[in-house]
């Protein structure tokens, strides 16, 4: 029996072949929310038939099913793979052979392996950056009158959070134009050990005075280094953390800012990292 083997990415899937007639075969449906490969078998009494073109249907759907993160559509609406393997076995014209080993980044033509399946991993490799920011000068737009989850909640798999500075805050501040290097975070709770994955801090200049939905593009990254995941080190403290940008962000002393906060989590933490906030009027964060 034919059968075909389908890598999902939160699509709506069937399949059309044509030749003297016309063969539907149904494959995910809106319910396979975490389905990502399946075996879809071909009706038997084609198995001897010769087919000309196989056409692949698929809808995209935002769904509040999914679990990847808060968002309906935030699973698929950046990444949608289609993946199609036709497990024959048999080699035709076209097959290619290629190493079938890849060890240190070698291509051996053997590897000895001995499975060890209490002791396997996968790594993956994220470039952070840092830099030594000493004597900084630090002003406080606001007095803190709250606190909040945000700008980075841990306990979720991811967070996106926005918030606009603006120009009349920065002047009141004593704000100089020229470039900022660091901001501080105040921590009233440390969540897990004062851990903070992947984070990433990106500014840019607006010429808004609310937020009504997400900026997309016109960033500039500044910051981008984990905290306390690694042995403990550069944990979250109680009370003022400062977040030395690798990068300088230069201010022209006239624009209001857009400054975004960002992290993602595999493995959220039972409880969030909590930050002293500033409750205000308007729509100045999202």
């Amino acid at each position: 029996m034919r059968k075909i083997a389908l890598y999902f990415a939160f699509l709506l899937l069937g399949f059309q072949s044509f030749s003297q007639d016309t063969t539907w075969v149904q494959t995910f449906t809106f319910d396979s929310i975490t389905t990502r490969r399946a075996w879809f078998p071909f009706p038997a009494e084609l198995d001897t038939m010769r087919f000309e073109k196989v056409m692949m249907y698929y809808k995209l759907k935002c769904s509040p099913l999914t679990t990847w993160d808060q968002y309906d559509c935030g699973e698929w609406d950046y990444l949608t793979y289609t993946r199609v393997f036709d497990h024959t076995g048999e080699f035709d014209s076209i097959a290619k052979n290629s190493s079938r080993f890849l060890s240190n980044w070698d291509q051996p033509a053997t590897i000895d392996f001995v499975p060890s399946p209490n002791n396997e991993s996968d790594y993956y490799f994220r470039d952070e950056s840092t830099r030594n920011t000493a004597g900084l000068i630090f002003s406080n737009p606001e007095a803190a009158n709250t606190n909040s989850n945000w700008p980075f909640k841990s306990n979720e798999k991811g967070s996106r959070y926005q918030i606009l500075v603006t120009q009349q805050q920065l002047l009141a501040a004593n704000v100089q134009a020229g470039p900022l290097n660091a901001l501080k975070l105040y921590v009233q709770n440390l969540g897990v050990n004062g851990a903070l994955p992947f984070p990433s801090i990106r500014m840019k200049a607006s010429t808004d005075v609310e937020l009504s939905s997400f900026h997309s593009n016109g960033f500039i990254e500044v910051y981008n280094a984990s905290r306390g995941i690694a042995n403990g080190l550069n944990a979250l403290v109680l009370g003022e953390n400062n977040f030395d940008f690798y990068q300088p962000f230069i201010w022209d002393g006239t624009s209001n800012l857009v400054i975004e906060f960002y992290a993602e989590n595999d493995f959220p933490f039972a409880t969030s990292l909590s930050f002293d906030a500033v409750s205000v009027a308007g729509n100045k964060a999202i």
